[in-house]
């Protein structure tokens, strides 16, 4: 019985994170760095619109990872349809996946609990 609350619990966390990083993703103004920035407090450090990669400096720093605002106006100037895939699924699995492996699964809550509130806020002040 407790073992299926449980896992009923981790799914609809998940599909909770899912949601708000696909929401995010697909918000092109509030991608744009300080925004994204002031609104979350990420936990990487972000230098001219590019987050230094926990785990090194790899091939992806070439591209802004900060938001699809950015890759839009920076490096994808010329944005089509793939490139926009390529951008969504970096941006995902940059801000989904590394918060997990870097600073483990508390943490991620923590940080998924600061953007609902302030994204809560942001949709109260847009609607007041």
């Amino acid at each position: 019985m407790y073992r299926f609350c449980f896992l009923y619990i981790i799914i609809i966390i998940i599909i909770i994170y899912l949601l708000v990083f696909i929401s995010l993703i697909t918000t092109m103004d509030f991608l744009s760095h300080d925004g994204f920035r002031s609104a979350v407090k990420i936990p990487f450090p972000i230098t001219e619109g590019i987050p230094s990669l926990p785990w090194g400096r790899g091939e992806f720093e070439s591209i802004h990872l900060c938001g699809l605002y950015h890759i839009r106006r920076g490096v994808y100037r010329q944005t089509n349809a793939l490139n926009e895939i390529i951008a969504k699924s970096l941006l995902f699995g940059y801000y989904f996946i590394s918060p997990i492996l870097v600073l483990g699964f508390s943490k991620t809550l923590e940080h998924l609990n600061l953007f609902v509130v302030s994204m809560l806020l942001k949709v109260t002040i847009m609607n007041a």
